[in-house]
């Protein structure tokens, strides 16, 4: 199956991403803190649940977050195996903090987003609420406030290779892919 093939090749690149750019930088015992998308449709975004179950048979080294919409937003909650189905459709783990009580502050070693298409220039279209845009703008002014500026957050996005190469007018709330991986390439911005 060739979408099959097209997975794998994401899946060996971006585990080599990984190795040479983060697993480098820990701490003997320390996790690297992967905040991932589930997929829904693996016909117009990249599948991530063989990465995701990678991560999780090798979590000695990766503690894995996925999204969950709150307020307009979303915030990472620790993956687990319990779904339920946002405003949108899209699957959310279910939140197990029965008491309401508030969330940890999860900073992200990197964030893996879907892209439906991007630019020379790192700039993205997702598909649709620019909750990726406010959450990195979010994730920004907490690491200013706790005083991890010098902690990097690597934002990695999965396209099937839709780029154009026209510079697009941005907004101030726009944020850049550092990185976007295809099944034949890393692009790096």
């Amino acid at each position: 199956n060739k979408l099959n093939q097209k997975i794998k090749k994401f899946f060996l690149i971006l585990s080599n991403f990984l190795n040479k750019n983060i697993l480098m930088t820990k701490e003997e015992g320390e996790k690297i803190i992967i905040f991932i998308y589930l997929s829904k449709n693996s016909k117009i975004e990249v599948d991530t649940w063989e990465l995701i179950a990678y991560f999780l048979e090798n979590s000695d080294t990766y503690s894995v977050y996925v999204p969950k919409l709150m307020h307009n937003g979303m915030i990472p909650v620790k993956y687990q195996n319990v779904f339920t189905k946002n405003k949108y459709g899209s699957l959310e783990c279910v939140n197990t903090n029965k008491n309401n009580e508030t969330q940890d502050i999860i900073i992200p070693d990197i964030v893996i987003t879907p892209l439906f298409t991007f630019n020379i220039d790192g700039n993205f279209i997702g598909y649709g609420g620019g909750y990726y845009d406010k959450y990195f703008n979010e994730l920004e002014s907490i690491k200013r406030i706790m005083c991890l500026n010098n902690n990097k957050t690597y934002k990695v996005g999965l396209s099937f290779g839709n780029h154009t190469q026209d510079v697009w007018k941005v907004e101030n709330h726009d944020v850049k892919m550092d990185y976007v991986v295809t099944s034949t390439k890393i692009y790096e911005f």
